[in-house]
């Protein structure tokens, strides 16, 4: 029994050695275009990011490595992909292959910790000079909850700070509107309140700490909990409410439209952050033909036609059943390589409650109501919300609007090395244009005191 117990207590100190060998951070690059680095924790636990699209530390679900500890075995079901490495004799080198549906040579080399930490310096780190506070409001049975930054520096007189609310874009998203390994709102909080501007930022309904959503929201539920935490900010005792508006990034610059003509009294003031001012339909129509002309497929009439065709079936009053009979064969004539599990895939999202009332929308009639101040600003080369059409819009709509279009910024106000770069949001260190910030700080506090 010794001999045995003997014999087993080496095969596991074999085992552990193996495992310590191939233990580490290891970096590499598929195809030489995208990084990908493994975090190896023992042999039961490993993470695989992809640094290029702003995915860090994604589990892997198995791994395996040889008891000499001369090759390792990653599975990642998630990703439907494997990677198989055998270790060089030194020690400083996996040469492997990554499988998803095709193998493709993936040969890695030691990393350190600073490969897991994505490159943001804009991101607001302590210590802060300012105060922050924890909140929470309520629209009808739902909870959110966000943060309130107040400025160190008490106003003059007994105005108040102005204040702003701000609102993330599409989906459900976090009181940071994270992103890529970004937190804009958080870098736009901190300017601001750094500026003298009071800012409350909050988690969507489903993410973060605020309710669960239901999965039914549209626009319209999205823009009542908008009025609801600007409630709440004019409720404090700290701000000025005659300068307290919204501040809305992508369909949150809808949202923020949309209130200001709703709610007259209560909204001060609008900043749109590429806020779609056009109907839903042609916005989504006009980006999938900008992302396909930018992706260098060419444009003709029949394709044009197919997707208009496509999008006028999602925008339709048809029931969802009647919508989704009525659109399949449309996709199918679009994706004809696509097989059916892969078409559903395409179809659903566009088939949401969301979704469809968001392709009904139309902003402009709302823009045309506002009776506040509105800045509207957008980056050249932004491939979600065209510039151009929409910028122009809000001055048809509404010609004492200041309209700003930001030369080589994308749609997430960053500053683009390239326009084939423009959607690579993860692969850009900067989170926001510093000239976005200036303008938008300058543009509130410059807002006249009405009392």
């Amino acid at each position: 029994m010794k001999r045995i117990f003997l014999i087993q207590l080496i095969w596991m100190l074999t085992a552990v050695a193996a495992a310590q060998q191939v233990t580490g951070i290891w970096k590499g690059s598929l195809m030489g275009q995208l990084p990908v680095v493994f975090n190896i924790v023992s042999s039961a636990e490993a993470t695989i990011s992809s640094p290029l699209q702003g995915a860090w530390e994604i589990p892997c679900d198995s791994v395996a490595v040889a008891p000499d500890g001369s090759s390792v075995y990653i599975g990642m079901a998630s990703l439907g992909a494997t990677f198989e490495g055998k270790m060089s004799d030194d020690g400083s080198h996996l040469t492997g292959s990554f499988i998803q549906g095709v193998t493709i040579p993936l040969d890695m080399t030691r990393g350190t910790a600073d490969d897991l930490k994505p490159d943001r310096p804009q991101t607001p780190r302590p210590p802060f000079f300012y105060q922050s506070e924890e909140v929470t409001f309520n629209n009808g049975d739902f909870t959110l909850a966000g943060t309130l930054t107040l400025p160190a520096l008490r106003p003059r007189g007994n105005h108040g700070y102005p204040a702003v609310v701000l609102i993330t874009g599409s989906g459900k998203q976090n009181r940071d509107e994270g992103i890529m390994g970004h937190k804009p709102f958080a870098v736009i909080a901190d300017y601001l309140t750094r500026a003298g501007i009071a800012v409350l930022r909050y988690d969507d309904r489903g993410a973060g700490s605020s309710s669960a959503a239901t999965g039914s929201e549209t626009t319209m539920d999205n823009a009542a909990d908008a009025m609801a935490a600007l409630r709440y900010l004019r409720s404090r005792s700290e701000v000025d409410t005659t300068r307290t508006g919204l501040l809305g990034h992508s369909e949150g610059g809808t949202i923020a439209f949309i209130n200001a003509a709703s709610h007259p009294a209560e909204v001060g003031f609008v900043v749109s952050l590429a806020g779609a001012a056009v109907k839903g339909e042609e916005l989504i129509v006009r980006q999938n033909l900008d992302l396909i002309a930018l992706s260098g497929s060419k444009l003709n009439a029949a394709l044009t036609d197919s997707l208009r065709h496509v999008f006028s079936i999602v925008a339709s009053p048809a029931d969802s059943l009647g919508a989704a009979t009525a659109i399949r064969p449309a996709m199918r004539a679009l994706h004809p390589e696509a097989d059916d599990s892969q078409l559903d895939a395409m179809i659903a999202p566009m088939l949401t409650p969301w979704y469809r009332a968001f392709m009904r929308l139309d902003p402009a009639g709302y823009i045309a109501k506002i009776t506040c101040p509105v800045l509207a600003l957008n980056g050249s080369w932004d491939d979600q919300v065209n510039p151009q059409e929409n910028l122009a819009a809000i001055s048809a709509a509404l010609p004492s609007a200041e309209t700003v279009e930001f030369p080589g910024l994308n749609h997430m106000f960053q500053e683009v090395p390239s326009r084939q770069a423009a959607m690579n949001y993860g692969a850009i260190s900067q989170t926001i244009s510093p000239d976005v910030l200036t303008k938008i700080a300058a543009w509130i506090s410059k807002l006249p005191k009405t009392h």
